[in-house]
């Protein structure tokens, strides 16, 4: 295999909107070589795309709540945000600053969804957390069962604690999640993933890689598992 032939493939294929051959490409590759720059470079890409896919994902909306702003529009995300949480013109305040936001108003479920997700994408993890949590309790009062939805809003809170070097906390939550009976098993993956991913944060790799390969066994190609779980077995095995 030539690998940077197959990078270059690789490339072609996600600039025309081929992300999952294109990611497929990339994984064999790094399987060949875990280290190989142009395949790393590219599968960063890869899921930086995907993050923005996952932020987009399927609206499970009522009919009222049909009128929720696309997480893909992110300029009229903000200019919501600055209109309804009266930040001011200079700009959205980073992580640490001391700026005062206005209290959200109580928003449809999807509406919440995609401030917090608007919070996640500048940084903002505790005003993002902060959301989330509120929706995850609506969604739990509000629903019958956590559902996709609520599955996919459970991963974000981990993602989010994970970022605020919280992630021992991020493991309880999933842990409970990932327990309840009435989550079909497809439904749990991207929480087996974010499991991964807290255990990698707590530098328990070998926990980290049994999540990962967990995955890989009934889909090799679920984000960057195979990967990171090559990347795992040559840490373990040195």
């Amino acid at each position: 295999m030539n690998l940077r032939d197959e990078c270059e493939s690789a490339k072609i294929k996600f600039k025309v909107g081929l992300v999952q051959e294109a990611k497929e490409i990339v994984l064999r590759v790094l399987a060949h070589d875990p280290h190989f720059v142009l395949a790393e470079k590219l599968l960063k890409d890869i899921q930086e795309q995907e993050l923005k896919e996952i932020f987009n994902f399927p609206r499970w909306v009522s009919e009222k709540d049909k009128k929720s702003v696309p997480v893909d529009d992110v300029e009229q995300v903000i200019a919501q945000l600055t209109q309804e949480l009266g930040i001011g013109n200079e700009g959205y305040p980073a992580e640490n600053s001391k700026a005062k936001f206005k209290e959200v108003p109580h928003l449809p479920l999807q509406e919440q969804i995609d401030v917090a997700i608007a919070y996640f994408e500048m940084d903002c993890f505790s005003d993002a957390l902060r959301e989330l949590e509120t929706v995850h309790k609506r969604i739990r009062i509000e629903q019958s069962f956590l559902g996709p939805q609520g599955v996919l809003v459970v991963s974000l809170i981990s993602a989010c604690l994970i970022e605020l070097n919280r992630a021992y906390e991020a493991r309880a939550i999933l842990e409970s999640v990932i327990m309840e009976t009435d989550l079909a098993h497809e439904d749990k993956t991207i929480l087996y993933y974010q499991m991964g991913c807290v255990e990698q944060a707590l530098q328990k790799f070998a926990p980290a890689l049994e999540w990962f390969e967990k995955i890989v066994a009934f889909d090799p190609y679920f984000k960057d598992s195979r990967y990171r779980a090559n990347l795992l077995r040559s840490k373990l095995s040195k």
